[in-house]
């Protein structure tokens, strides 16, 4: 039999227990977010500063991370006929900043039971699983939230990791799915993939998403082996063929070190002769997609008053004039 004491103390217990149970509910609900929502820890990074708002207002396109664009700076950019495009992680996500919340053991890509690491990546990455349905509506909930804040449509990187760590034609035919649900949120929407051009069929994801996105970026391009790579001479004469046939446009990336404008010169001329959109972003050793650069840009010729692929039907969703593109985003971004 317990006694008045005993009943006293386990009572102010119960009411302890109480009053810390609500406490955590408060917490979870305030900072917990919902599965897809972006995780907060990710806003210490870089911000956009006024000065990189108006050398952007150069471009016809910027791809950007949403989290260091405010919706002042957005409108900045858009009142400025500046197409917006954000950036989204896809099937490889930061291991240190994970960029999304809710995911589960579930979602990630495992191999002999244990997860598939990318260590080609500074800091690493862990490579996510489309086959997922679950991580599938993380990435496609974050595109809507990308949406509602107004932006032109989303830069969709690490698209190919998956498939290629995996070598499984099923995660391929999922990554491709993934595609197809970003794309029917809004078919109004712009999609650039990153990548996925360099593997042969039937693991070449460029060959099922090409009916689906509007450009390709094609990172790093090796503008000064000219046309003495064989490999290189047939993958890009692939990419044209595909993206002529399905009215994508490409757009080439290539650091440059700073004030090595004879160099940015010689890189715009020769991707530009394929038709190529290039932009060469400043660098002093490192691969950081963090300055503005508006050496030897070509005239503005977007403007949302001319008839562009966000009035016109899919398969003519990216026909309208974009002359150039530049990409601003936070620091811990390493390509």
């Amino acid at each position: 039999m317990l006694n008045s004491r005993s009943f006293g103390l386990k009572n102010k217990t119960v009411k302890i227990v109480l009053v810390l149970l609500v406490a955590l509910a408060m917490f979870v609900t305030i900072f917990i977010a919902k599965p897809g929502t972006l995780n907060k820890v990710m806003d210490h990074q870089d911000v956009t500063t006024a000065q990189q708002i108006e050398d952007m207002k150069q471009f016809d396109l910027a791809i950007v991370e949403p989290y260091t664009l405010s919706d002042a700076q957005l409108t900045k950019l858009h009142a400025a006929d500046v197409l917006v495009i954000a950036y989204v992680p896809t099937t490889s996500i930061d291991q240190q900043w994970t960029p999304f919340t809710g995911i589960g053991e579930s979602d990630y890509l495992f191999l002999n039971g244990k997860r598939i690491a990318n260590n080609n990546d500074d800091p690493p990455d862990w490579i996510m699983d489309p086959r997922s349905a679950h991580y599938r509506r993380i990435i496609t909930d974050y595109t809507r939230s990308i949406y509602a804040r107004g932006f032109d449509g989303v830069f969709l990187d690490t698209l190919a990791e998956a498939t290629d760590f995996s070598g499984n034609k099923e995660v391929l035919d999922a990554t491709v799915e993934l595609v197809n649900e970003i794309r029917n949120i809004d078919t109004d929407k712009l999609i650039c993939q990153n990548g996925g051009w360099w593997k042969d069929p039937p693991l070449s994801l460029i060959d099922y998403t090409a009916p689906l996105i509007d450009f390709m970026m094609w990172e790093h391009y090796p503008y000064e082996k000219g046309t003495v790579d064989p490999w290189i001479n047939a993958k890009r004469d692939y990419v044209i063929g595909l993206s002529n046939r399905h009215s994508f446009k490409v757009l080439t990336a290539r650091f440059i070190k700073w004030h090595d404008y004879r160099g940015v010169r010689r890189y715009y001329d020769a991707a530009r002769a394929y038709g190529f959109i290039p932009y060469a972003p400043w660098t002093s050793g490192a691969p950081i997609y963090n300055t503005v650069n508006t050496y030897y840009l070509p005239p503005r010729t977007y403007t949302k008053t001319l008839p562009s692929s966000l009035s016109a039907p899919p398969e003519y969703r990216s026909t309208h004039d974009i002359n150039s593109f530049v990409i601003h985003w936070g620091i811990t971004h390493h390509h």
